[in-house]
């Protein structure tokens, strides 16, 4: 299965056409920051997309040049592969790829499940750790398969409690268009929120975001009320 991974190369035009496809055919099933929505939006700051394959697992590289040093290739949430074992075979032949093509560092982020003993074995492997760079740097899987009642007893104790005071005091929620009018009061609520917490980007940038997202049917904005008051906004975006 893994002699696969050998064959590391560019992707060909043709390939490029669906290239979500490809990378919704992963290991990992696919991830919403390794889409080209992902990677086009990256553009606006000076990244670089670059489109490989690994056998059949499709990588999105984001690319800087890094005066005096050469090449930085930046991998966000990927490769798309699921365990150390699948890792090890993928960075054996990605290293001599990406040292032939001038890089001299690629920081990677696969949802690799953390234990301490894939931690170890990482470093063992020569990889350095550091810092996140996506905010959701963690991810929580939960089956919405099942019907709502159940997808809601199947959460933990605080998240029920949370939903089921929202419900009692009569809080609601609304699909609304990503035009500028809402994604400007998205805005000010996110730098209200980030204040002293965490850095956001430009308004631009996000409504760009947005609006890209929404545009190709991957992402929808969603308002919370209470008695008439905007109290909450979340975008939410699908990826297979």
């Amino acid at each position: 299965m893994y002699t696969e991974y050998m064959n590391i190369r560019f992707a060909s035009d043709a390939e490029l056409a669906s290239w979500d496809s490809k990378i919704l055919s992963n290991p990992d099933g696919g991830n919403v920051f390794q889409s080209d929505e992902f990677a086009d939006q990256k553009r606006m700051t000076g990244w670089i997309p670059r489109y490989v394959f690994a056998g059949n697992v499709a990588i999105t590289i984001l690319e800087k040049h890094i005066f005096g040093l050469g090449k930085y290739w930046y991998i966000p949430k990927g490769p798309g592969v699921t365990d150390e074992s699948q890792l090890d075979f993928l960075l054996t032949d990605f290293k001599k790829f990406a040292n032939k093509n001038g890089v001299f560092a690629v920081k990677i982020e696969p949802e690799i499940i953390k234990t301490s003993t894939a931690i170890t074995h990482l470093i063992e492997e020569g990889l350095i750790p550091s810092a996140p760079i996506q905010p959701n740097f963690s991810t929580v899987l939960v089956d919405i398969s099942l019907e709502p009642a159940v997808v809601v007893a199947n959460l933990n104790q605080t998240s029920r409690h949370a939903i089921r005071r929202a419900e009692r005091e009569g809080v609601t929620v609304e699909e609304v268009d990503a035009d500028n009018t809402n994604c400007k009061l998205f805005y000010d609520m996110l730098t209200e929120t980030a204040s002293g917490s965490f850095h956001i980007r430009s308004y631009d940038y996000y409504y760009k975001f947005w609006r890209r997202y929404a545009d190709a049917g991957l992402g929808q904005l969603f308002f919370a009320y209470h008695n008439d008051t905007l109290i909450a906004a979340a975008f939410a975006m699908i990826f297979g």
